[in-house]
């Protein structure tokens, strides 16, 4: 006959899972016993603040830091610990020339309720918090991008860069953002292009933290395309002659410009204008006008005309 032998590996299993049993237990009660004791200790908490008035904001930054010694049994200390925020009330808080300082102590009362009854306030550090207070005033700002972009022979762009968007809104103090025309974008560095790009660069802040921004991201975005040159003869406009008779020498001007191979045909004189402000001449004594370029074709890059200076002549 053949002989069943034990099990000995289930009979040991079963020792080691009763022994983590009563372990687990033991370790509940002892955690419980801990836990009913009484406990001094400080947590910290981010600050909000509330009943503020809807025309006002603080500057400041509004998640500062309480650090709360409280006295209680663990448990209710256990449950504080999760709680993210301590609600500070500035309905009855006085406002000095923009600024507002208060004693989170003095509102004991009030963060006592928020942490529950059965809760000791100890103490509250910091014990004084200044906060920078005003109305809160908005503007446009143009952003400037700041780019270095080098190119693989015969590549250019072949229209103008997209920016998106190409002016934010910034909030702060008046006296601070009306001193603010533009905003610059950090720099970006892109090398052998021949492709189109799309590139998110962050805003180069001024670094007043009272200052808030609607966006921090801009995105920069161009087409590169094989280019050429081209060259076109263009009609001078002068501008300003109050009545004078300006006359050139010369009346025409040639403008070189890029162009991407597939709009090259594009390229038309009504796309452009070219003038001269008899103004800027007399108010810089200058015996010649300068030629500048109010309107070009959407199509071309990097125009230069030629000749810089034309001379004239006053007829009676």
């Amino acid at each position: 006959m053949k002989k069943v032998k034990p099990n000995i590996v289930s009979y040991k299993d079963k020792k080691v899972k009763l022994f983590l049993i009563f372990l687990a237990l033991s370790f509940f009660f002892w955690f419980l016993s801990k836990l009913s004791k009484e406990y001094t200790t400080t947590i910290s908490f981010k600050t909000e603040f509330i009943n503020l008035a809807k025309e006002k904001t603080i500057f400041t930054d509004k998640n500062l830091t309480l650090n709360i010694t409280l006295k209680s049994s663990g448990f209710d200390l256990l449950k504080n610990t999760f709680k993210k925020r301590i609600k500070i009330d500035l309905l009855d808080v006085k406002e000095t020339n923009g600024k507002i300082v208060l004693n989170p102590n003095d509102q004991i009362t009030k963060i006592q309720e928020q942490l529950g009854n059965n809760i000791q306030i100890i103490h509250i550090e910091p014990e004084i918090l200044k906060l920078d207070f005003g109305t809160l005033n908005t503007k446009k700002i143009k952003v400037i991008p700041n780019l270095s972009l080098n190119y693989k022979s015969g590549y250019y762009l072949s229209e103008p860069l997209k920016i998106k968007p190409d002016s934010i809104a910034i909030s702060g103090p008046k006296e601070i953002i009306d001193t603010i025309r533009n905003i610059y974008t950090k720099e970006l560095k892109l090398t052998d292009l021949d492709n189109d790009f799309n590139q998110t660069v962050l805003l180069k802040k001024n670094g007043n933290n009272k200052i808030k921004y609607n966006t921090e991201k801009i995105h920069i975005s161009g087409k590169v395309e094989k280019n050429t040159e081209g060259e076109i003869t263009l009609p001078i406009y002068i501008i300003n002659t109050k009545g004078k008779n300006v006359k050139t020498f010369e009346k025409n001007i040639k403008a070189k410009y890029k162009v991407s191979l597939k709009n090259y045909d594009k390229v038309k004189a009504s796309d452009f204008k070219i003038i001269c402000d008899y103004n800027r001449t007399k108010k810089d004594s200058l015996d010649y006008l300068i030629p500048e370029i109010q309107k070009k074709s959407e199509y071309v890059t990097e125009v230069e005309i030629h000749p810089k200076k034309i001379e004239f002549l006053i007829l009676k």
